[in-house]
């Protein structure tokens, strides 16, 4: 695990400590890694200077992205399928297919400006299982994506001035997505299903949350939806329509960042001057959520079995394929008790 500390550099541990070692100096942002070289690390700097690091070797592979503009902590992705491609924004789409050797002559612009809307990307998601689908938003608050890995562009969203905090991009499926704006109040989580409409997910999200972060377990029926606040974090397990605060033990302070991991069935929350913190995730056959896969699960899967509505909208639906059927009773009954 790493993280980018204002001043401290980047921070991190690979052995579980609650002690994390200073890993670069300076401003620390967006950091990655790559799935199958955990043990080399992509580190950020302001305005998009990127090192990677392996062992005590820090080599800087900042793109040629000088005369760009840039967000000061622009965004770092690598890409969710694995391999040794990574991507960076600026005012445009870069990407780099060797992240492990080489320098800056790796990097390839593969948009244009045009997918800034005349400001700076804020905002990029790869898809599992859709590799060459890209999901990009700015600082305008337009959203834009690429099913060709680039060779064309498309607008999902319209902007409208308020900058785009963090996507989402469904595994699988390469139309739906879920953003946040970095807005107090309105419309502030927007889900869309066919890339071009939009449907606020905001709900009971109370007036005066400004949304800075999103994590969305998608491996559930109905998706859970975490949103990182400038005091603490919201979920929402039922699209929205009602949400809840974190409790007393997460203190109550902006979140900078949230992440799944999908294996471990965990969410992990970067804090502003309060350290990182862990927390699990419901079992995905929990569909009442009352904390144990049991017989209530099994009734609720039954009395709901059959084809799903909209989508969604079935907790049941464990495997979201549209059915409630027998491979939903497969996933709940091995997940019996736990």
């Amino acid at each position: 695990v790493m993280t980018g500390t204002q001043d401290n550099g980047m921070a991190g541990t690979a052995t579980g400590s609650l002690v994390w070692p200073q890993l670069t100096a300076g401003d620390g942002g967006y950091g990655v890694y790559l799935n199958e070289v955990y043990t080399t690390l992509f580190t950020t700097y302001v305005y998009l200077r990127v090192y990677r690091k392996t062992g005590n070797t820090t080599t800087d592979i900042s793109g040629p992205w000088s005369n760009d503009a840039r967000e000061w902590v622009a965004p770092l992705v690598a890409d969710v399928n694995g391999g040794t491609t990574i991507y960076g924004g600026s005012n445009r789409v870069w990407r780099n297919l060797s992240s492990l050797t080489g320098g800056s002559a790796n990097w390839t612009a593969i948009s244009d400006a045009t997918v800034a809307d005349g400001g700076t990307l804020t905002a990029l998601a790869t898809v599992a299982g859709k590799p060459d689908v890209l999901w990009v938003g700015n600082s305008n608050g337009g959203v834009w994506r690429t099913t060709d890995s680039g060779a064309n562009w498309t607008r999902a969203r319209t902007n409208d001035g308020t900058r785009i905090a963090a996507i989402s991009a469904r595994p699988g499926d390469p139309l739906t997505a879920v953003v946040v704006r970095n807005a107090s109040s309105g419309q502030r989580v927007l889900r869309t299903t066919n890339a071009l409409n939009w449907t606020s997910l905001t709900g009971t999200l109370p007036s005066g949350v400004t949304a800075k972060a999103l994590a969305v377990d998608w491996d559930r029926g109905v998706p859970s939806l975490f949103v990182g606040s400038g005091a603490g974090v919201y979920a929402s397990f039922n699209s929205g329509a009602a949400w809840i605060k974190s409790g007393p033990d997460l203190p109550n302070v902006n979140i900078g960042q949230l992440e799944i991991n999908r294996t471990r069935r965990t969410i992990a929350a970067g804090t502003y001057g309060r350290g990182a913190w862990r927390s699990v995730l419901p079992n995905r056959a929990d569909l009442d959520l009352s904390g144990g896969v049991d017989a209530s699960d099994l009734a609720m899967l039954l009395g709901a079995w059959g084809t799903c509505g909209t989508p969604f909208s079935c907790p049941a639906d464990i495997d979201g394929n549209g059915t409630i059927d027998g491979a939903d009773i497969a996933v709940l009954l091995s997940a019996w008790g736990q």
